[in-house]
């Protein structure tokens, strides 16, 4: 055998060293298919690999390196004054054993690190001892202490260790159970052992579970500076304490500049804390590298970005078990988070914000753009546990976008020139087309080429609205781009309109292009910059082109088909701006026109006609459910689901893309079986549609829509637990759903629909807690919702959606102050939410919710007062007892108008019913 290694390049042996390292742990029948894989198939390197896990014996434990010593002419189970007791450890170099002195002098237990008698080379015993040099330098109550070292009588190498009796961390922290919590103050010692290293200028290079052990105690312990780098003199020569060439590390847990070869810096060291963090956070690791051979471990570390660790916590991972036939077996979400105290989603929410950032910045693929030193890491864990701001904060747009075309360069070089070559066109055409219309009007020859190039200007226009727009929606600073864009396609949409001159052609295009330009300045249901006056005169443009083309081409299909999506997309933006009538009647007319092209005969576009009929009917069910008629939102829900089967049916090439709205349909249905006193189905039916989901979109990288599709679907998962009384789970859906909203606004902080949808989530999470009496942890959400609720632009603030939303937040708060007998506060947050009830029925008249706004507003009056009587000794106890039942009878009243109307499914009832508890309870005191 020694003959073989012998013949063994210093990289060559390296290489095999870390597959030895990779397999040991494996099956015996899968080790030889694992090392083809890791060592690309080369004959002698996987032989030479063979025969060191040979060496390993087979459960003698001490049998085959005694019988080497034996053989040499060494004392049976004694090396240098030690004697060996029983293997506690191996790996690729060799195997460590539990010894003591065989003299009697020293009555203490010793861990012996020997390394293969058919290694010995003056390689591996120059690495023996500048590890033994290194170490002995390090002396800190988290490194294991150097106590000895030297060679046999025959050259064999070996160290001796303080012994170490633990657990490698992240099983005992299994184990243990450890909370979050108690993770993050053991690893903060784990770091603050690597950052005495490094103050001693050493860098570890192999920081993995298996080399930090931790004893009964629960004192963390890191082990084997073995391939350690010392960054300076201080007595040791400043190289690393491996042959030349040798880069051995745990490739699972080393930076990308390791595994290309590059130098080495504490950085390297930060990279492995992260990739540990991560893993004691999560259960999995940053990478999905299961399997993996060590170049796809290396193109996935240095080109892949790693998954968020608040994603990580929702997956299964594959663990090997002895227990298991095929060795290994699968730990669920659940079962990772029992391991750390909490649910899959209490974990998650935990995880999410400033500690994945903290974890994310360790995994940065550029070493300057991770933390400067291990302090900084632990600096900014404190700051985390202590609820102060750290200091890793997100990406800036600018590094975000240089890392995407890093990343997709292909795809974005491409779209450049796209891009640039598009815009060259639309500055040429533009001066070709005044120039061609000119010439036109006196040479037919030149008006054809005018022609020609107009359409080019038309198709250089649809391209940017309709392709180019959406397209960078998931791109860093997208809504900038966008703004370019809709400046560009607006001075040339206005010039065209005004020459206008009954040409169908032109004006069909033109339709299309304002229904785009609508959707990006300020349509709720796209993302967009909340410019709401300016998405509404285009779409008043679209609607005024729409009916002229029906007019003068009343028997077009396309004419009514452009119709219906102007009457549909206008419709449902009016919902959002509370024109409820003017919503209605576009919507209905809507309807009433795809029904007619679809009747015909081989309908053009007959896929997106359902699509935009399935729409038409979920804004009308949206309308009804705004105006209490639950009965009628149900049967125009179920209408809008119907319709979009029948489209996946007919086009089962659209079925993919339209998994997403189908959710949402379902959304719709679950939420009004809660609204209607089916909390149980509609809990089926949410989480049924959620597990469908998140199976269609596994392969797909998160995105702002698909996060807005689970703040939905766990919204309604939370409104069905409450229904059931299930407190603790209708909270923590809820917590999701501001998770998923939040993950949604930061794809791009410059969108105003998806801050809206953030704003929303908050405001469910309050009213939730309050509804259970959780008092500070509603007032902690209800705070986060205004103050995005401030961010958002000032023309959005004043819109009939949002002073809704201004009124539910104070009026939570108005009833967390009272909870803590701050009853000034209360009475002014509640008196500004009346006002601002009082400003907004004056323009739209008394709606079914601004009704019920009321009625909780009356009630929360009443029990402002109350609460106010109770705590008061003073004579005028009275006086606010009187209000209190004022206020409660305005409630009872209201509520039970909404009953006898029969508005509101079951909710109003049920607020009825507690309202005159609390006012009977009263009347009796």
């Amino acid at each position: 055998m020694t003959d073989i290694h012998s013949k063994l390049q210093p990289q060559q042996l390296g290489a095999v060293l870390d597959a030895v390292e990779e397999v040991i742990d494996a099956p015996p029948a899968e080790r030889t298919g694992l090392l083809r894989a890791l060592l690309g198939g080369e004959p002698r390197l996987v032989e030479s690999a063979l025969e060191m896990l040979a060496l390993e014996g087979g459960g003698g434990g001490l049998e085959a390196p005694v019988d080497a010593l034996s053989k040499s002419g060494s004392h049976r189970e004694e090396v240098g004054p030690y004697r060996l007791h029983e293997e506690i450890g191996r790996g690729g170099m060799g195997q460590v054993f539990l010894a003591s002195r065989s003299d009697g002098t020293i009555d203490r237990r010793v861990a012996l690190k020997l390394v293969h008698p058919g290694l010995v080379t003056k390689e591996v015993i120059a690495r023996f001892e500048r590890e033994r040099q290194v170490q002995a330098s390090l002396l800190h109550p988290g490194i294991a202490v150097l106590l000895d070292g030297g060679a046999t009588a025959d050259g064999l190498p070996y160290l001796v260790m303080e012994h170490v009796d633990g657990q490698r961390v992240d099983r005992w922290s299994d184990e243990k159970r450890l909370s979050l919590d108690d993770r993050l103050a053991l690893f903060i010692k784990i770091a603050g052992a690597v950052a005495f290293a490094h103050g001693s200028r050493v860098i570890h290079r192999d920081l993995k579970p298996s080399n930090i052990l931790v004893t009964a105690e629960g004192e963390p312990k890191l082990l084997d500076f073995g391939i350690a780098k010392v960054l300076d003199g201080g007595g040791l020569a400043e190289e690393t304490l491996t042959v030349e060439g040798m880069q051995r590390m745990t490739p699972a847990y080393a930076s990308p500049e390791q595994l290309r070869g590059q130098e080495v810096t504490v950085a390297t060291d930060i990279y492995s804390l992260g990739t540990l963090l991560f893993e004691l956070l999560t259960g999995h690791m940053p990478h999905m590298l299961d399997g993996c051979s060590v170049a796809e471990i290396e193109r996935s570390v240095c080109e892949e970005p790693a998954r968020r660790p608040s994603r990580a916590v929702m997956e299964s991972r594959e663990v090997r078990a002895e227990d298991a036939a095929d060795g290994t077996r699968t730990v669920d979400a659940t079962e990772l988070g029992e391991r750390r105290q909490a649910t899959p989603t209490n974990l998650r929410r935990r995880i999410q914000g400033d500690l994945e950032r903290i974890v994310m910045k360790c995994l940065r693929k550029e070493p300057e753009r991770r933390y400067a030193s291990v302090e900084g890491l632990i600096d900014d864990l404190g700051r985390f546990r202590e609820g102060r701001p750290i200091l890793a904060r997100p990406e800036s747009i600018t590094y975000r976008a240089s890392t995407f075309v890093r990343r997709h360069w292909v795809g974005v070089t491409a779209a450049a020139i796209v891009f640039v070559a598009l815009s060259a066109a639309l500055v040429f055409n533009l001066r070709q087309v005044d120039r061609a219309v000119e010439a036109g009007r006196v040479a037919t020859e030149k008006s054809q080429l005018a022609e020609a190039r107009l359409a080019n200007l038309m198709g250089f226009r649809r391209e940017m609205l309709n392709n180019v727009a959406p397209a960078v929606s998931g791109m860093p600073g997208a809504m900038d781009v966008s703004d370019r864009i809709i400046k560009a396609v607006m001075i040339s949409l206005d010039g065209e309109t005004a020459a206008l001159d009954g040409d169908a052609k032109r004006t069909d295009e033109l339709i299309e292009s304002y229904l785009a330009l609508a959707d990006v300045q300020g349509h709720p249901r796209a993302m967009n910059r909340g410019r709401v006056d300016a998405a509404e005169k285009s779409l008043l443009k679209a609607e005024e082109l729409s009916v002229q083309l029906v007019t003068a081409q009343p028997d077009s299909r396309r004419a009514a088909w452009l119709r219906a999506r102007v009457g549909v997309t206008f419709g449902s933006f009016l919902i959002h701006k509370g024109d409820f009538d003017a919503a209605e009647s576009n919507l209905i007319q809507a309807v009433e026109l795809i029904d007619r092209v679809l009747a015909e005969p081989e309908a053009l576009g007959r896929s997106r006609l359902l699509y935009e009929r399935h729409t038409a009917f979920r804004n009308l069910s949206n309308l009804a459910q705004k105006r209490g008629l639950f009965a009628l939102g149900l049967e125009r829900a179920l209408e809008a689901e119907a319709t979009l089967l029948k489209e996946m049916a007919e086009f089962p090439e659209y079925s993919y893309f339209r998994k997403g709205s189908l959710a949402l349909a379902r959304v719709d249905l679950a939420d009004i079986a809660s609204r209607q006193g089916r909390p149980g189905e509609a809990l089926e039916l949410a989480a049924a549609e959620k597990a469908s989901f998140e199976e269609s979109m596994r392969s797909h990288a998160p995105n702002a829509g698909t996060e807005m599709i689970r703040e939905s679907l766990f919204q309604v998962l939370a409104t069905g637990h409450a229904g059931l009384g299930q407190e603790d789970e209708a909270i923590e859906a809820m917590q999701a759903s501001v998770a998923a909203s939040l993950t949604a606004m930061e794809a791009d902080l410059d969108d105003i629909s998806t801050l809206e949808f953030a704003v929303s989530s908050y405001i469910g999470l309050g009213e939730l807690c309050l509804e259970f009496e959780r008092f500070e942890q509603g007032q902690e959400a209800l705070v986060a919702a205004q103050a995005l609720a401030d961010k958002n632009v000032r023309q959005r603030q004043g819109s009939y959606r949002n002073v809704n939303r201004r009124i539910d937040i104070e009026s939570g708060l108005a009833r967390c102050a009272a909870s803590r007998g701050d009853y000034a506060e209360a009475l002014r947050l509640a008196a500004s939410a009346v006002e601002r009830l009082d400003r907004i029925e004056g323009e739209f008249g008394r709606r079914f919710k601004m009704r019920r706004r009321r009625a909780r507003l009356e009630w929360t009056l009443g029990e402002i007062y109350d609460l106010q009587a109770s705590a008061s000794t003073q004579p005028g106890s009275s006086l606010q007892l009187a209000r209190a039942i004022e206020h409660l009878e305005a409630a009872v009243g209201l509520y039970q108008a909404l009953v006898d109307e029969g508005l509101g499914g079951v909710l109003p009832g049920e607020s009825a019913a507690k309202v005159r508890v609390h006012l009977d309870e009263i009347r009796r005191r």
